[in-house]
């Protein structure tokens, strides 16, 4: 069996417990698989500022995949090594439906996140990711920038459906995902984790079946399904169970500790 050289996990709901911490037995574990020799890389559909600080605690070297593919950004250096923004045009027509439809809106660029009103998702998801959420009411949908992803949040239940008729009137203009229920992620078309890990693996001359990746949600599918070792944890959804090649530990019992065993007993 091939060594694996890279595993690439998804943060919130994965490597983070419910009170998005990182376990001392996942620490122990990635501290591990460093000493072997394994790439240890976050993917997450978070900023990469709310990423970084993890990534300092755990002394990683590698860099951070932001905004679920959008941008690739060294730890250390903090220099850009791949990036990719929504058409400007296109992000304007969509926030301007979204506030049609009256979907609550989170934009990013520059480090930061936008919305148009700060509400209790948006003062939850602020004390999440540890930055502030910035207000800017009808400006929002009144100027055109460039971002990285959109963020839509409304009902856990009508979150797909709202997904889909999104999508419907952006046919092949933008994709759709989700990290958790009643979020509504966008951004350009081809952009997922899996489209990342692999440029930071030809970057690093690491073969596919030399990758490891672990997720719980609709954001992680398309890593969990396409690495020759897809883990799921416990609590993840049906969905990326069934393409998982593994199911580990929920992310409250360090899961991804139980994935980096997997990885290391293949040595």
């Amino acid at each position: 069996m091939p060594k694996i050289k890279l595993i690439a996990t998804d943060m919130d709901g994965t490597l983070l417990n419910d009170e998005k911490k990182i376990t001392a037995e996942n620490a122990a574990a990635i501290k591990c698989a460093k000493e072997h020799g394994i790439k240890f890389v976050l993917a997450s559909g978070r900023m990469f500022e709310a990423s970084k600080p993890y990534a300092d605690a755990l002394g990683l070297d590698t860099p951070i995949i932001s905004y679920n593919g959008s941008l690739v950004k060294d730890c250390l250096s903090e220099e850009t090594l791949f990036e990719l923004f929504m058409d400007v045009d296109v992000a304007f027509a969509v926030l301007q439906y979204c506030h049609k439809i009256n979907l609550h809106m989170q934009a990013y660029r520059n480090g930061n996140v936008y919305t148009d009103y700060l509400d209790a998702s948006s003062i939850w998801y602020s004390k999440i990711i540890n930055r502030p959420v910035i207000p800017l009411g009808e400006k929002l949908f009144k100027e055109k920038h460039q971002f990285y992803k959109l963020l839509g949040i409304t009902d856990p239940e009508k979150g797909r459906g709202i997904a889909l008729d999104i999508l419907q009137h952006f046919t092949g203009q933008i994709e759709i995902t989700s990290s958790a229920p009643g979020f509504v992620e966008i951004v350009t078309p081809g952009i997922n984790k899996w489209s990342a890990v692999k440029r930071l693996a030809e970057m690093w001359h690491i073969k596919p079946n030399e990758i490891m990746c672990i997720g719980d949600s609709y954001n992680d599918l398309s890593m969990v399904e396409n690495a020759s070792i897809g883990v799921a944890v416990a609590n993840a959804n049906e969905k990326v169970k069934a393409h998982a090649k593994f199911i580990v530990a929920d992310n409250n019992h360090s899961g991804v500790a139980e994935a980096i065993e997997i990885a290391l007993d293949r040595e």
